[in-house]
């Protein structure tokens, strides 16, 4: 059964009165918010429930992909999975906790981007963010959490794809033409195509995160990378999502880095290297007063 942060509340108090004991537990950076404690974890290590029991919330990022260079596309970010109002049991015991790192940026006119890495917790997975798409020919983008943006290419029939995304944790990489590569899809949108305003340059947009207030308070968190644009006329790359994915760019200048541990895509080079990921993060909150 699903509940609510109220319910959950009230059934804690019941809980307590019935001779129940709230949770106790180490591990990741802790914080408090009201009643509720919050576990931080952008590194793996280990939750340790040292007493009592119940439910808890639970939010896992994977690790946003690497974007591609020659015309890039942005990285798609890693898949998000947001468990609900405290439907995550927790008893005594240790619980293994795998943080996603993000993967590399392509080289200078060398190809793709890498994928992230996924994130684990109790049995539940957020899949790898998928890499930006680069190089000549007719390349393609990698699928993923969200999916990575299409490179321009030499070659194929336009628009080229891109990655496709997991359903219900992210969404497809943006289409590229001729001079701009598609943005990385986001947890919150699909990356945006090349080519949007009747500006053949333009690279794609990342797509937007997802907005967490988990900690109690807000953050942005999961969003694709920008594509790149070409280094020549009228030119605009496109922006990372919500500003935590990397800025696509043009010319020889590396695609832009995402914010660190939001599990974000990077930006698109077009002939200077594709921008680096970020690495997933993992928070529990339960109750414990």
């Amino acid at each position: 059964m699903r509940l609510n942060f109220n319910q959950f509340t009230q059934r804690g108090a019941l809980d307590a009165a019935a001779g129940g004991s709230f949770i106790t537990a180490t591990g990741g950076t802790v914080t408090t918010d009201g009643n509720y404690k919050v576990h931080t974890f952008t590194t793996s290590a280990d939750l340790v429930v040292t007493a009592g029991s119940g439910n808890a919330w639970v939010r896992l990022v994977a690790g946003g992909a690497g974007a591609g260079s020659y015309a890039g596309g942005g990285g798609g970010s890693g898949g998000n999975i947001d468990s609900g109002a405290y439907d995550q049991a927790l008893i005594v015991g240790t619980y293994p906790i795998v943080i996603g790192a993000g993967g590399a940026g392509a080289s200078a006119n060398t190809g793709p981007g890498s994928n992230g890495n996924d994130s684990t917790f109790n049995g539940l997975t957020a899949v790898k963010g998928g890499g930006g798409a680069g190089g000549s020919g007719d390349p393609a983008a990698s699928n993923g959490g969200s999916g990575g943006g299409a490179a321009s290419g030499e070659t194929g029939a336009e628009p080229h794809s891109g990655g496709t995304g997991t359903a219900g944790q992210g969404n497809n990489g943006g289409t590229s033409r001729r001079y701009g590569g598609g943005g990385g899809g986001g947890a919150g949108a699909v990356g945006g195509n090349s080519g949007a305003g009747g500006n053949p340059t333009a690279g794609g947009n990342g797509g937007v995160g997802i907005a967490s207030s988990i900690s109690g308070a807000s953050e942005m968190l999961a969003a694709g990378g920008g594509g790149a644009s070409n280094g020549s006329g009228a030119t605009a790359p496109g922006t990372g999502g919500s500003s935590i994915g990397g800025d696509g760019k043009t010319g020889s200048t590396a695609g832009g880095d995402a914010a660190a541990s939001t599990g974000s895509g990077g930006g698109g080079g077009y002939n200077g290297a594709g921008g680096q990921e970020s690495g997933g993060k993992i928070q529990i909150r339960y109750q414990f007063q």
